[in-house]
This record gives C-alpha cells, sequence and structure tokens, in this order.
C-alpha cells in the first residue's frame, strides 16, 4: 500500500493483486551502482510505482534535504533497474531470490 511504501527506501518493490481471477505481481529491482541507492520509491494506490532519487525533500519532509544533482557537461548518469512479473504476491513469486539473482549477473 501506499502508507506503507511511498518515499520509503529500499532494494526492490513490489505490486502484486488480483487480475482476472488470479494473483500477479510486478517488481521493480533497484541496482547497487545506481545514485542514490537504495531508492525512493514513489508510490501510489492507483497504480503508479516508480523509484525517484530526487524527491528527497518530500519523501523525509525536509526542505533542506534537496534531491538535485548537478550533471557536469560531458559527463553521464545512468541508471539500471529491472522489471520482473511474476505469479502469485512477493513471497510466491521468490521477489527476494529473484533480486539476489539480478545482483549475481
Amino acid at each position: 500500500g501506499e502508507k506503507q511504501t511511498w518515499g520509503k527506501r529500499a532494494n526492490w518493490c513490489d505490486y502484486s493483486g488480483p487480475v482476472k481471477g488470479e494473483i500477479l505481481g510486478i517488481s521493480l529491482f533497484d541496482h547497487p551502482r545506481n545514485l542514490r541507492h537504495p531508492t525512493y520509491w514513489h508510490v501510489r494506490d492507483y497504480g503508479l510505482m516508480t523509484a525517484n532519487v530526487f524527491g528527497i525533500s518530500y519523501f523525509e519532509n525536509n526542505p533542506q534535504k534537496k534531491g538535485d544533482y548537478i550533471l557536469e557537461s560531458g559527463k553521464e548518469l545512468k541508471f539500471q533497474y529491472r522489471i520482473y512479473i511474476h505469479p502469485g504476491n512477493s513471497q510466491e513469486g521468490k521477489v527476494k531470490e529473484r533480486y539476489e539473482d539480478y545482483l549475481r549477473k
């Protein structure tokens, strides 16, 4: 739910629920090389689930904690994520185990 996950930091986030009579889920995995890992999750009850490394002041309710990031000219900022679609809830879909597999690759 939104209240349990919005603005929280974690290695991965999962949405699971009923779809045409069966429980299915989708997980997003954050990679340890990403900026500000583990990421902050921007989750809403209407279905939005995204990583957001820039909304720190909102997530921590502190305007002094800016989420700004200055990228120097000619430099790169890369992000790596994985989407995992699975049967069942996060336990049944073995989301934690699939995240650990993701890190080994």
